[in-house]
């Protein structure tokens, strides 16, 4: 089960874990729902739960979840090393191109075209991705130059990730922010990755291109693409 919170975040619920990704805020108009995440998600002693942050930019990281350890102790969490705080036994600080093993996750980590890493992460036979601020980050008014290096940029982590197994569940940016480029990411990231799953994400309160997004890929069968109409909410079974 996928739940989503806002923005970039996500909680993956499986048969023996739960997987938590770059939560940054509740959303204004569904304060009144936090304790029902926490019950739901936090305060778990039946499954293993476990706390991504991809970088540290504040709509990806909120040092709110290292308070969320008060409410359960065995949380782990797993961070970008950008991310500045105190060490804890249960903290592992990750970078570009790092592989390890932690309970029964297997963690990959990739680089981002902005700050931090993007994380594969296998566990209970799915293979989840999770970009962070991996993207074709292509603005209206770059220059060709910029824009090509991002190109670049992006490609390379792409074809770097293709290395692996396939992916399931993929969390990829669909930003309105970006104007007339904003498939132009998740339309290569398809191109070359070819998830089953695609989750749109880092859009905040903006839905105006979700329609766009769930055309884009309407004919194809291989891939269903998710869409999202609110946050907090479950958006896959």
């Amino acid at each position: 089960m996928i739940y989503y919170i806002y923005h970039s975040a996500f909680a993956i619920e499986l048969k023996k874990s739960i997987l938590i990704f770059d939560f940054y805020k509740f959303p204004s108009n569904k304060k009144n729902e936090k304790n029902e995440f926490f019950n739901r998600f936090i305060k778990r002693a039946d499954k293993k739960v476990y706390v991504f942050s991809t970088h540290s930019h504040p709509d990806h990281f909120n040092k709110e979840i290292l308070t969320w350890s008060e409410m359960n102790e065995n949380i782990k969490y797993i961070l970008s090393d950008d991310i500045k705080i105190h060490k804890h036994k249960n903290f592992y600080f990750t970078k570009e191109d790092d592989s390890f093993e932690l309970d029964n996750l297997k963690i990959n980590t990739f680089g981002s075209t902005d700050l931090g890493s993007s994380f594969y992460i296998n566990t209970e036979n799915e293979n989840i991705f999770h970009s962070g601020d991996l993207h074709f980050w292509h603005w209206e008014d770059d220059t060709p130059e910029e824009e090509k290096t991002m190109y670049d940029a992006y490609i390379l982590q792409l074809q770097k990730i293709k290395r692996l197994d396939r992916i399931d569940i993929a969390f990829v940016p669909v930003d309105p922010r970006l104007g007339v480029n904003t498939l132009e990411g998740v339309e290569l990231f398809y191109k070359i990755l070819e998830p089953k799953i695609i989750i749109p994400m880092h859009f905040s309160d903006d839905y105006s291109k979700m329609k766009a997004f769930i055309d884009k890929f309407k004919n194809i069968d291989d891939v269903n693409v998710i869409e999202i109409t609110d946050s907090m909410e479950k958006i896959l079974e």
